[in-house]
């Protein structure tokens, strides 16, 4: 009823014939089995995740740092709001030439400038200094002085106050009082309140104009100081000693007169003062050569021409 199932075919040689290899080992699709292949790869690593990973494995800043880098943060703050502040005195400099005599002790200047900056508030910081105010103060106090500036540190809490003092070029006598004129005319001061005056061997001139003169207010023209200067220097530089230099009242005159001489050279206040004293020089030494001596005077006042009398 039913037939013998055939059994494998055997070779001649009397062998079983095997099944084909790809018949073995097929594979059969079961869930476990994907996920059990898939398995395989799982020793391969992802490169971002692995920058991620240690990016969190890192260790943070503690507490300890960032404490250290927030006081050093506040300290500079704090350092600059200090660098903001001014102290209550300045640190005066003068000024000029080393050889220069000055008109005034330092300290005066010192203690204006000190009682100026200690006279607001505003003062004491940086940003509200008035610089200006100051330095005009000390040149409205001070009328020797011809400019004057204050500096502010950068780093540091002294401001620094600039005086410069007028040069002077000659006394001039008016009256009873004897004035310091600097190059442009003007009165600075008087005399007897320059420590060491004679020390500056400053000409001295005596005005018979009858103008009357201020401490800083104009007392002579510019050209007119240049002029003086200018021939009393030619004449000192030939060794000769100057007596004494007058201004005639109502004329562009000057006149000179040396010490142990007779007579006076005269000069005009309009010309060339260099040229002036050289025709002045060459007369005298003439006359000294022909052992004359002038009774009364030597006159240049011409330009070209000289007179002598």
């Amino acid at each position: 009823m039913f037939k013998k199932k055939k059994e494998p075919e055997q070779d001649r040689l009397g062998r079983q014939r095997q099944p084909r290899a790809e018949q073995r080992n097929s594979a059969v699709f079961s869930y476990y089995a994907n996920r059990s292949a898939r398995s395989g790869t799982a020793g391969r690593t992802d490169p971002q995740a692995a920058t991620r990973a240690a990016a969190l494995r890192a260790p943070r800043p503690g507490l300890p740092r960032r404490a250290f880098v927030g006081a050093g943060i506040s300290l500079m703050v704090v350092l600059g709001m200090v660098n903001l502040f001014l102290a209550g005195t300045a640190r005066t400099v003068v000024d000029g030439p080393e050889t220069a005599v000055p008109l005034r002790n330092q300290t005066a200047y010192a203690d204006a400038a000190n009682r100026l900056l200690s006279g607001s508030t505003l003062n004491r910081t940086k940003v509200t200094i008035n610089t200006q105010k100051i330095a005009d103060g000390l040149r409205s106090q001070f009328l020797e002085l011809a400019g004057a500036y204050v500096s502010v540190p950068l780093i540091g809490g002294r401001p620094v106050v600039h005086v410069r003092p007028a040069t002077p070029r000659l006394l001039l006598n008016v009256g009873q009082t004897l004035y310091v004129v600097d190059d442009s005319g003007r009165a600075l001061m008087e005399a007897n309140q320059v420590p060491g005056i004679e020390k500056l061997d400053l000409p001295v001139v005596v005005d018979q104009s009858g103008l009357a003169v201020n401490a800083g207010k104009q007392a002579l023209s510019s050209s007119y100081v240049a002029f003086i200067t200018e021939v009393a220097g030619q004449l000192q530089a030939k060794g000769l000693s100057i007596a004494s230099i007058v201004l005639p009242a109502g004329m562009s005159e000057m006149d000179v007169k040396l010490t142990g001489a007779g007579y006076t050279g005269k000069f005009n206040l309009q010309g060339n003062g260099r040229v002036e004293a050289g025709a002045f020089l060459a007369v005298k030494e003439q006359l000294e050569r022909e052992h004359k001596t002038p009774s009364s005077y030597i006159d240049v006042r011409v330009e070209d021409r000289a007179y002598y009398k």
